[in-house]
């Protein structure tokens, strides 16, 4: 009977994803949240086609005050509010749209206004009392003269069950005007914005339906009840660093959700380099902040295709579980540099196993691309009879399978040893372990990974005589000073 009951879901889940009907783009970028319609004027006409490459984003130079009017430690209350903007006008536009924001959420706290779920209203009991809530108000996005605003409602009914609720929102900004704008702003205009959506809500879907039975947080699942047709226009979402992020809640009713609403990432490295959000309202010519804007970014690669790959095997007496996850397009020089860190690494236990016993080794291999660069990292944990040791091993390619070099990240004459020789030392009083460093430590003793806004630097190990723990410290490419990188030339 239970399997003939999970046949029927699956056709019945089939049956609507086939129904889905296509969505075309508008021209216009409509604005949800105001009644200032002019947001499809001459500073947003930028005509923009794929494919568009996208290495870093730069840092809005804006102030970001926090403003905490929480009533009490169970029911916390916090917005934010900007400066740092030339139009002060276009300043007070968007910390007005933030507080009311903020505001419209407050009703959902106390009581006043039921979470706009289907089927709450049946499960309280009359009178019944919100225990504790939050309302946090963050920004998500703020580069390229973007800020993506997302506002969180949490809140707690108590009756003889715990009855949990969560009301999001959010609001796109463009920073020179005070303008908000739609998701298809996000994408180029040669794409259909609305369809690759669509197309990742459904791949979400489909994800889900495969895995329902691995899922074991109740807060966190997207039923589908009726056909999807797609989304529209107005749609609601924001932005982070990972990506577009759909908000999934009451206004999308074919969807089942609970009483908390679901999100759906479509990242910024998915499609066919349609992602436009980062040009779409940049101009490096243009002056709207006080400050200069320095401080870059990259943005992390997270694709749809990632796959991964799982295995567990006893060999010499050893219980080995290997696991990879990479890009399926992954260069192949770069699966081949892969796999010349899992012989490497192979070697290194066997060498082990002639001193002391080994019982197991866990291994986690993970290929990573960050702007012109790719991270090729290993995470090795080896069990003996009365201890554990452990090391994270990471080298840096480019895209031609070419290893980077420490030196080639920084400007010529520039003395970065200096700067990672201090910032070692301090890693080693920080972690009790007393000890003079000087350069030729940097270049011997050390490997590194690219970061979104910092460098990971690593110390090598040599897991046969030791078993103290690896020295891991960053070191912020601000620190350095963008002046002196090389990284964001490509």
């Amino acid at each position: 009977m239970l399997k003939s009951s999970k046949q029927f879901i699956s056709i019945i889940f089939l049956v609507l994803l086939s129904l889905m009907g296509c969505s075309t783009a508008v021209d216009v970028f409509p604005n949800p949240h105001s009644n200032n319609n002019s947001v499809n004027n001459e500073l947003s006409k930028k005509e923009l086609y794929a494919p568009i490459e996208i290495s870093y984003v730069i840092d809005n130079p804006l102030e970001i005050e926090n403003i905490d009017v929480s009533e009490s430690d169970k029911h916390q209350r916090t917005y934010f509010q900007i400066s740092g903007l030339v139009d002060k006008t276009v300043e007070n536009t968007i910390n007005q749209s933030i507080k009311s924001l903020f505001e419209q959420m407050i009703p959902y706290t106390t009581g006043e206004k039921l979470p706009p779920f289907r089927g709450i209203a049946s499960v309280l009991p009359k009178g019944i009392t919100i225990s504790d809530s939050s309302i946090t108000v963050r920004p998500q996005f703020n580069s390229n003269n973007v800020l993506s605003v997302m506002a969180n409602a949490y809140g707690t009914y108590i009756s003889d069950r715990n009855i949990y609720f969560s009301v999001s929102d959010a609001i796109n900004f463009d920073l020179r005007t005070g303008e908000t704008f739609s998701i298809e702003a996000f994408f180029t205009d040669d794409a259909n914005g609305l369809s690759l959506v669509n197309d990742a809500i459904t791949e979400e879907l489909t994800r889900l339906s495969l895995t329902s039975s691995m899922n074991g947080d109740p807060y966190s699942y997207l039923n589908l009840v009726a056909p999807f047709k797609g989304i529209s226009a107005n749609q609601k979402f924001f932005i982070s660093n990972s990506g577009l992020n759909v908000i999934i809640d009451h206004n999308n009713p074919e969807f089942e959700i609970g009483f908390f609403n679901q999100r759906v990432n479509v990242p910024f490295f998915s499609g066919n380099r349609q992602i436009a959000i980062t040009e779409r309202f940049y101009d490096k010519n243009s002056t709207i902040f006080i400050k200069e804007a320095v401080n870059k970014r990259f943005l992390h690669d997270f694709k749809f295709n990632k796959g991964i790959d799982r295995n567990s095997f006893t060999k010499n007496g050893i219980q080995w579980y290997v696991s990879k996850e990479r890009a399926e397009d992954l260069p192949d020089k770069l699966i081949k540099a892969m796999d010349t860190l899992q012989a490497v690494q192979d070697k290194k236990v066997s060498v082990i196993a002639q001193h002391s016993p080994v019982l197991s080794v866990e291994q986690t291999f993970n290929a990573n691309h960050i702007g012109a660069y790719y991270n090729i990292s290993s995470y090795l944990y080896i069990g003996r009879t009365n201890d554990m040791v452990g090391e994270t091993v990471n080298y840096v390619y480019y895209e031609d399978g070419e290893l980077v070099k420490l030196e080639d990240l920084f400007v010529e004459g520039y003395d970065y040893l200096t700067l990672i020789s201090q910032a070692l030392e301090q890693a080693y009083k920080e972690n009790g372990r007393s000890k003079a460093t000087n350069i030729e430590d940097v270049k011997e003793n050390l490997m590194f990974r690219m970061e979104d806004t910092y460098i990971s630097f690593f110390e090598k190990m040599d897991l046969s005589s030791s078993n103290q723990s690896q020295i891991i410290f960053h070191i912020p490419y601000q620190q350095f000073g963008f002046n002196h990188l090389t990284i964001f030339d490509n």
